[in-house]
Order: C-alpha cells, then structure tokens, then sequence
C-alpha cells in the first residue's frame, strides 16, 4: 500500500512539475485557466484508487495533504503568511483527505449490497484472518489473506 501511495505522489509531483511553466504563479494565464489545468491533470491521479489507499495511516494522508497544498500554493501564487485553509475554500477546492473521505463513503455504499459474501465480510471486518489497522475507523477495507 506504501509503494502505490508513493507512486501517487511521485507521478502528481512529475505532471505538476511538467505544468509549472503554464500554472506556476508567474504564468500569464488566467487563475481560471491554470485552475481547470490542475484539476484536469492532477486531481485524477490523486483520486485513482484513493477508496483502497485512503485508509492508510493519517500521517501518510496529510503527507499529501501538505503536497496538494505546495501545489495549489504555487499555482495561485499565495504568499507565506496566508492560511492554506482560507486558499482552499477561496478557491472552492478540497484537501485531499476530504475528497478521500467522500469517495470512501460512496464505494462502501456501492459494495453494501454486494452479492459476494466475502465482499461483505470485509465491509463489516468480521472476516477471519483480519488485517485492521489500530485507531482507524476505516480500517474494515483491507486486505483479507483469506481470499
């Protein structure tokens, strides 16, 4: 899970990286356009497979949260002092543990009636052979050595 979290992070920072010469704050583009830009090349690696990543440790989460917020940083151009929260909600953007939380939320519902028993016992963590992650209330989506 560590490896395909470090992949999400590696591939962001390279499209961002290949993009700073068009959305970096000393771009001529619009804030509009250079908006639409980094939703449409890096918020659809952030949320590829984020319902099974997104239950890793909260350390690894605001990892990429303070990685989403260099780049929305460095895309509008906001000075050091100003909030990244207040960015945020200007913006009408979301931290990446928010979208990570809302997309969780609709996959679990979407497996809730789910026919495979198995499926079912991994969305209720009963399962034998559990792998749950400590202090997590989304630690039922894991991996069972079961199957």
């Amino acid at each position: 899970m560590r490896e395909h979290y470090e992949s999400k992070i590696r591939q962001t920072r390279l499209v961002f990286n290949n993009l700073s010469w068009t959305i970096g704050g000393w771009s001529k583009l619009p804030l509009e356009a250079r908006l639409e830009l980094y939703r449409s090349k890096t918020i659809p690696i952030w949320t590829y497979g984020i319902e099974l990543w997104s239950t890793c440790s909260p350390s690894l989460m605001a990892r990429a949260n303070r990685c989403n917020a260099r780049m929305v940083r460095t895309l509008c151009g906001a000075p050091w002092y100003v909030r990244t929260d207040s960015i945020f909600r200007d913006l009408h953007l979301q931290q990446v543990n928010c979208i990570a939380a809302r997309l969780r939320a609709r996959y679990i519902q979407k497996l809730a009636p789910h026919t495979n028993p198995h499926v079912r016992a991994l969305l209720m963590g009963d399962g034998p052979g559990r792998i749950r992650r400590l202090n997590s209330s989304t630690g039922a989506i894991c991996v069972d050595p079961t199957l």
